[in-house]
């Protein structure tokens, strides 16, 4: 029977059969398209979480590479260096690139560890210890890099001592005492999640290693870089800043020149006039959750590192370290009262003045000899027999003084001390 021929119940029904095949049929290839659809995304959600688990397995290995070749090509005390290179950087700051002597391998170090030296600036007098950042990048095996700014005039007025040997009396292929590559302040290439780094000075040093790294990482990690300088004839590696960054989605470089000089223009050599603080850092940032690496002059990290904590970023993400360390009244709590401190090898006996100041600032106003080096609980040159009492730190030295001693260029005392000085 055609459809002419139906009646008009049947023609109806018959409509309604084949609207209802038609809906289950669409339904089913509706459905069969959401299967595929959702399967797809399975594979390529799978393919993603294999592909970051492969890469941390990558990574995991390479840290644990890493560890193997610092131990396996790590030396214990002096190994002496050559200078292969010596090549300024700007105003006051020049770069040496070193070798060992005996041209073994070099073990990798991490970005933002430091060398310590040993030289002897006087001649016929006594060996002084400094330590500066590495600044090259981990992946330069066969040297390692440090940058040096001349210091004109240090805390009590006088030039640097050892900053001024550098410039003026080492040259291409002298010789220098250094210690394998430390330091607590480096940045771990295994852990994920965004990063700002934070540079004022010359404490750029560190953390442009740590950039280079990050440039070069398989995983890339969101990042930002804030440089802090006073103009352009200190504005260290300006051409590879700007390559990095221009080059790498991932990066976002911000320059501030606290005195930019008429010369300097503002948008090609740097962004922003001023300094880097916390206001900048919420005008530009867009959340506070990141890890910070810091590395500048003690007036910015006083200010800067209290601030972050007051923004609501935790102190297990601020990574820190200063240079050239002032002194200056910290928070002392009940700790704060005067101590009497008795130096026993030179017979006097003082009373700490209740301001900050370390047990080696305390020594040297009392013209009391006491060997020191980096001042910021590094080098250990400033180790010192504590015979009784106790001291905090006024920050985290590198490695912590065997019992019975003490860092003296980061002490404060706790208690009454007696110190074998």
């Amino acid at each position: 029977m055609s459809l002419v021929e139906m009646s008009d119940a049947s023609r109806l029904f018959w409509l309604a059969g084949v609207v209802f095949v038609l809906v289950v049929a669409i339904q089913g290839v509706m459905s069969l398209t959401f299967l595929v659809k959702r399967q797809r995304l399975q594979s390529r959600l799978s393919q993603e979480q294999l592909r970051l688990l492969e890469q941390q397995v990558t990574l995991t290995a390479r840290l644990h590479q890493t560890q193997t070749d610092m131990k396996h090509f790590f030396w214990s005390g002096l190994r002496k260096f050559r200078i292969v290179k010596k090549q300024s950087e700007g105003r006051d700051l020049v770069s040496f690139y070193l070798k060992p002597e005996d041209d073994r391998a070099l073990p990798v170090f991490f970005p933002g560890q430091f060398l310590t030296f040993q030289v002897w600036p006087n001649k016929g007098g006594k060996s002084v210890t400094r330590c500066y950042s590495l600044s090259s990048s981990p992946q330069d095996l066969d040297h390692y890099r440090i940058t040096i700014k001349r210091i004109v005039a240090g805390a009590n007025g006088e030039p640097g001592l050892v900053s001024n040997f550098f410039f003026d009396t080492l040259a291409e292929g002298d010789t220098v005492d250094v210690r394998a590559p430390s330091g607590h302040f480096y940045f771990n290439e295994t852990r994920s999640g965004p990063v700002v780094l934070i540079g004022g000075g010359v404490g750029v040093t560190p953390v442009f290693s740590m950039l280079t790294a990050l440039a070069t990482a398989a995983s890339p990690r969101e990042t930002w870089f804030f440089y802090g300088v006073k103009n352009g004839a200190e504005h260290l590696w300006k051409d590879p800043l700007t390559a990095l960054a221009s080059a790498r989605e991932h990066i976002r470089l911000h320059v501030c020149y606290s005195q930019p000089e008429a010369s300097d223009r503002k948008g090609i050599d740097y962004q922003h006039a001023g300094h880097v603080d916390i206001e900048r850092l919420k005008r530009l940032l867009p959340a506070n959750n990141y890890d910070f690496f810091v590395c500048g002059p003690a007036d910015m990290m006083n200010t800067l590192i209290p601030d972050l904590i007051q923004w609501g970023v935790p102190e297990g993400r601020i990574h820190s370290e200063t240079f050239n360390p002032k002194s200056s009244r910290q928070m002392l709590g009940d700790t704060a009262s005067k101590k009497a401190v008795r130096f026993l090898r030179s017979g006097k006996s003082v009373t700490w003045p209740d301001d900050g100041q370390t047990l080696l600032a305390l020594a040297e106003t009392q013209q009391i000899p006491m060997d020191s080096g980096c001042r910021v609980g590094h080098c250990g040159a400033c180790k010192t027999v504590l015979k009784q009492g106790e001291v905090f730190y006024q920050q985290q030295p590198s490695k912590p003084p065997e019992p019975g001693t003490v860092l003296a260029c980061v002490a404060i005392p706790k208690t009454d001390l007696e110190v074998d000085a």
